[in-house]
């Protein structure tokens, strides 16, 4: 349940650990050890926090859920007090503990419908899986439809939750934070991987909404190092299926471009559903760009892209990919277009298109094909078309 706030939240701590590079310091830490200077300390196992003696640790999470699988969708009371069932309505009550959908759950109260599968748990609730822990007052939980909302919540993400992106343990916390394996939403939440109770770092939001391993979206972002507040960004906005993506300016130089700095902003959108990335570069031979990309549809899966600059060489490329379902149709268009570009040849003008149909079947798929491509430079131009038509079927 919490796997995108794990994917996203990695991303800013990993500024963070970029930035504390001492290794002069512990050069000449080591040197004065080997000479005897200062005397070699006994060595603790790297989670002890007997090194921190007035900072309680966390607690430990709970043992892990039963393997998941049909079985798993039948309820396993471990323990409770009282236990009362009216056709599929069940209550529980008094030291609860259930194995449900792969799930090992503690609470002082359980309360749900076994044929609809929504449960609300209340008082010291505790909700492990495989992939990370939740704690919170309550908990309501929609096992079918895996949509869920906590309150006061604490919750436990392990690393293999993110696909690599996180190499240990994320503590979150949330006054409210409700969605589904799409898109989660938290308000009034914090995040560490600190694993203190009081923690070195952390990230405070007012609100903020995750959509698994495509984006992260922050209001009111908070940076919090030593109970200190040293950054404050009223918007961020994240790509988590870009590895290559830079929220930080770049800044260099090359021979053609000059000096430069690149920037890019995520622009905050009225609904949060679509996505909008503002770029405005700087270089001291061509003059300032400006430019956008606009992520829009299922998934983020579409794109519009636009870059230009207006003086110099004035050129522009604009591209997009725009996918969609219409009834049996699955239709693709892609378009490029590019004017006067420095870096290829500031006295050509291209355009490239391609649209791929595909209608399927149980049995049978039909594609149609069509590609334009066209260049205009001085003194000569060039034209390429051709279509192309599949049919795939299975005879029984």
């Amino acid at each position: 349940m919490r796997r995108s706030f794990a994917a996203l939240l990695f991303v800013l701590f990993a500024s963070i650990a970029h930035g504390q590079a001492y290794d002069a310091f512990y050069a000449a830490v080591r040197a004065a050890k080997d000479h005897g200077v200062i005397p070699v300390p006994p060595q603790n196992n790297v989670t002890d926090i007997k090194g921190f003696p007035n900072v309680k640790a966390r607690e430990g999470t709970l043992p892990p859920p039963e393997p998941a699988g049909d079985q798993a969708r039948i309820l396993e009371v471990v323990h409770t007090d009282t236990f009362t069932r009216t056709g599929d309505d069940v209550s529980l009550e008094g030291g609860v503990e259930m194995l449900y959908h792969g799930y090992r759950i503690l609470a002082d109260k359980a309360k749900g419908n076994l044929a609809n599968e929504i449960f609300n748990f209340s008082g010291h609730v505790s909700i492990t899986g495989k992939a990370g822990s939740i704690k919170g007052d309550s908990v309501m939980a929609e096992f079918k439809t895996k949509y869920f909302r906590a309150i006061d919540s604490d919750s436990d993400i392990k690393p293999v939750s993110t696909k690599g992106l996180l190499l240990s343990d994320l503590y979150v916390k949330g006054k409210d934070t409700h969605g589904t394996q799409k898109e989660v939403t938290t308000l009034d939440g914090s995040a560490t991987t600190c694993s203190y109770e009081e923690p070195h770092y952390e990230i405070l939001a007012g609100r903020s909404t995750v959509r698994p391993y495509r984006r992260a979206i922050f209001h009111d972002l908070d940076l919090i190092v030593l109970h200190h507040k040293v950054l404050h960004l009223p918007f961020l906005s994240v790509p988590l299926n870009e590895p290559n993506y830079n929220y930080l300016p770049q800044v260099g130089q090359t021979p053609i471009e000059g000096y430069f700095v690149k920037s890019r902003y995520g622009v905050p959108l009225k609904n949060d559903v679509n996505n909008l990335d503002a770029r405005v570069d700087y270089f001291s031979k061509l003059g300032s760009a400006l430019g956008g990309d606009y992520h829009y549809g299922l998934r983020d899966q579409n794109l519009l892209s636009v870059y230009g600059l207006p003086s110099g060489p004035h050129s522009i490329e604009i591209s997009s990919h725009h996918k969609e379902d219409i009834g049996k149709l699955n239709v693709s268009l892609d378009n490029e277009y590019q004017s006067h570009n420095y870096l290829i040849d500031e006295n050509a003008v291209s355009l490239n298109s391609r649209a791929v149909i595909g209608y399927r079947r149980r049995l049978s798929s039909t594609g149609f094909t069509y590609t334009r491509t066209g260049s205009d430079n001085t003194g000569f131009s060039t034209t390429n078309q051709s279509m192309g038509l599949t049919d795939d079927r299975s005879l029984s």
